[in-house]
């Protein structure tokens, strides 16, 4: 803890950073740039104040809601890197409470996209705005994005609406919500629907809402029950995307 670092930003958040880092102050140009995606996203005033720990001695990369803690493992010089952590565990954030067993590789493959969605982003206002003085890093981001969405594990995605079939076990199995390449595939698939429709991120922190452990289909129309209007068109198009013989 002595050798710890830790600055107390201006946009809400403390950052940690527990091994040597010379520029606290690039993580925290990011962080607050992926802030400002979020926010207009998820039609946020504000989130909630938290501390981002950086420890790239570690793997412990997760989110502690209840301490409201974030926590990544990247090097000072791995922009990337961070960022794409950074989105997934952002978004885990904001959805206030733990979502229920049945649901939860939905929610790491949302989170997923979350990363894919917001580097996008990222990369085309850090290159309009000059982030950190290197505009040409932007066509970095965008290879990185592009190049992590090309490793995945693709299977049939409405075999997810059967409760009884072999990758619905796999799902939930313990820990069977963090299969990453499948995660990824579904969150490939994701990643056009909310692309669509701009209001469908504000229905990701209703996920925790849902209390009933029913088969996916079931899950996804209380989703919709209890989500903004404006939410409603990108849900149906999710559903569409887990429903057998449908066209998505």
């Amino acid at each position: 803890m002595d050798n710890d670092n830790s600055l107390k930003s201006s946009y809400g958040f403390t950052l940690v950073e527990k091994a040597y880092r010379p520029n606290m102050e690039d993580t925290e140009a990011i962080v607050a740039s992926i802030i400002a995606l979020y926010k207009n996203a998820f039609a946020l005033n504000h989130i909630p104040q938290f501390t981002l720990i950086n420890d790239s001695t570690s793997d412990d990369i997760r989110t502690d809601r209840d301490a409201k803690t974030l926590y990544i493992s990247c090097t000072y010089v791995y922009w990337n890197q961070l960022a794409y952590q950074f989105c997934h565990e952002l978004c885990h954030y904001l959805i206030p409470h733990e979502v229920i067993h049945s649901l939860r590789w939905f929610e790491e493959s949302i989170c997923e996209s979350a990363s894919l969605f917001f580097m996008y982003r990222l990369a085309s206002y850090w290159k309009t705005h000059s982030l950190l003085n290197h505009p040409e890093y932007a066509d970095k981001i965008f290879s990185y994005v592009d190049s992590t969405k090309n490793k995945f594990q693709p299977f049939n995605l409405p075999d997810l609406s059967d409760p009884d079939s072999p990758i619905s076990h796999k799902f939930l199995e313990k820990d069977g919500e963090y299969y990453r390449m499948h995660n990824r595939y579904i969150a490939n698939n994701l990643l056009p629907i909310f692309n669509s429709h701009d209001g469908l991120w504000q229905a990701v922190p209703h996920l925790c809402n849902i209390k009933d452990e029913k088969p996916l289909l079931e899950q996804l129309r209380i989703w919709k029950t209890l989500t903004p209007k404006i939410s409603h068109e990108g849900i149906d198009n999710i559903i569409a995307l887990f429903t057998p013989g449908s066209s998505n």
